[in-house]
């Protein structure tokens, strides 16, 4: 970047700088932090245009686990999940996680 000055004012100013990659806005809209066992849920988040690519995992697969897009409680105990939205061109990767309990 150049900036050069102009009328009663003399000299210019050359700098580089470098754009930073914005951070990306993620919200888990879905599933609720309560299920019974049995029940399924589609996740549901709340992000930005242009987000990377969404990934989800559980912390515990005899709790609860993914099936095509959506969260299928096992059985009962506490399981976290966690969304990541992945780093694109112009966004830094974001991750969320929340914890469920499944009764």
């Amino acid at each position: 970047m150049k900036v050069t000055f102009k009328g009663n004012y003399t000299g210019s100013l050359t700098t580089k700088f470098t754009i930073a990659k914005a951070n990306q806005s993620l919200k888990i809209k879905s599933p609720k932090k309560k299920m019974k066992v049995g029940a399924k849920a589609k996740i549901k988040i709340k992000a930005n245009k242009g987000h990377g690519k969404v990934t989800y995992k559980v912390s515990n697969k005899k709790i609860a686990k993914i099936k095509k897009g959506k969260l299928v409680a096992l059985k009962k105990g506490k399981v976290k999940l966690t969304v990541t939205l992945r780093a694109t061109k112009n966004y830094k990767q974001k991750k969320v996680t929340i914890t469920i309990k499944v009764k």
